[in-house]
């Protein structure tokens, strides 16, 4: 079972795959997986830890802001169109760490909704160690 939505993913990534006292997470514009994309975005409070940190950011000088964060794992979250529209996810600092929908998947329905579908995309800063 997956979910349909791509935050509802995520989100349970995030909470099965790391500890929320010991992660930092950004995202970009209209990324933020505890807020639903769209023109009326709802917060989803029930999911968010209370010690989660979690920040927007809009450059690659603004992601490279929090590099020096060396107690905490650095998590990026970046919706397929934000990506796709250029977001500076280099790949010398993230490793891809979670897919919301593969894009083999469109491959192979045929049924051309891709373009709808906002992928959610994780990606976890290089320097810090791989929890899984």
């Amino acid at each position: 079972f997956k979910p349909a939505d791509p935050d509802t993913a995520a989100i349970k990534y995030i909470h099965s795959q790391y500890r929320p006292d010991n992660v930092i997470v950004l995202y970009a514009n209209n990324s933020n997986p505890f807020q639903s994309s769209g023109p009326n975005p709802v917060c989803k409070k029930f999911y968010v830890p209370p010690e989660l940190e979690f920040y927007p950011v809009k450059s690659q000088e603004d992601i490279e802001a929090h590099f020096s964060r060396k107690d905490k794992l650095i998590l990026l979250c970046v919706r397929e169109p934000q990506l796709n529209a250029g977001f500076p996810v280099q790949d010398e600092h993230f490793v891809k760490v979670f897919e919301s929908m593969p894009k083999e998947y469109f491959h192979l329905t045929g049924n051309n909704w891709e373009k709808e579908y906002e992928a959610m995309n994780i990606f976890q800063f290089r320097s810090c160690r791989l929890m899984f």
